[in-house]
C-alpha cells in the first residue's frame, strides 16, 4: 500500500511541477486571433487553401455549394511555441473538416486533416489523431 501511495505522490509531483515547466513557453489559448499569426504563415495558409481565410467566428461557407464569395476556410485556432506554430483551419465542402498545419519558423513541417471538435477550439485539437 505504501508503495502505491509513493508512486501516486511522485506522479502527482511530476504533473504539477515538471510538466508546467516543460510547456511554459507554449502559448495555446482560444485568445490567439488570426491576426496574431505571423503574416508569412498567414500568406502560406491562404495559398494552401486556395483562397481567403475568414477570422475565427467570421462568415464561412461550410457547405459544398458555392453561392457567393464567402470564404470556404476559417481560422479555428492556433498555438505558438518558441520557434514554431500549429494552426487549425476549418474547411467547407463535402465532409466539413479542419486542416492542421505546423511550422518551424516560416517553414511548413507537417499538415493533417481531422474532424472539427464539437466543443470548439482546445489545444488538443492540434494533436494528430493517431497521437491522441
Amino acid at each position: 500500500m505504501f508503495k502505491i501511495v509513493a508512486i501516486l505522490g511522485i506522479t502527482l509531483f511530476q504533473l504539477l511541477v515538471v510538466a508546467p515547466s516543460v510547456a511554459s513557453d507554449r502559448k495555446c489559448t482560444p485568445e490567439i486571433a488570426w491576426s496574431d499569426v505571423p503574416s508569412e504563415i498567414r500568406a502560406h495558409l491562404v495559398e494552401a487553401v486556395d483562397g481567403e481565410i475568414s477570422p475565427q467566428g467570421g462568415p464561412f461557407n461550410s457547405t459544398d455549394i458555392i453561392i457567393d464569395s464567402t470564404p470556404r476556410a476559417r481560422f479555428f485556432g492556433a498555438c505558438s511555441e518558441s520557434d514554431g506554430w500549429a494552426v487549425a483551419i476549418e474547411r467547407g465542402g463535402i465532409g466539413y473538416h479542419m486542416q492542421v498545419f505546423t511550422f518551424a519558423g516560416e517553414t511548413l513541417t507537417d499538415k493533417w486533416t481531422a474532424f472539427v471538435p464539437s466543443g470548439g477550439f482546445t489545444p488538443s485539437a492540434l494533436v494528430k489523431p493517431a497521437e491522441r
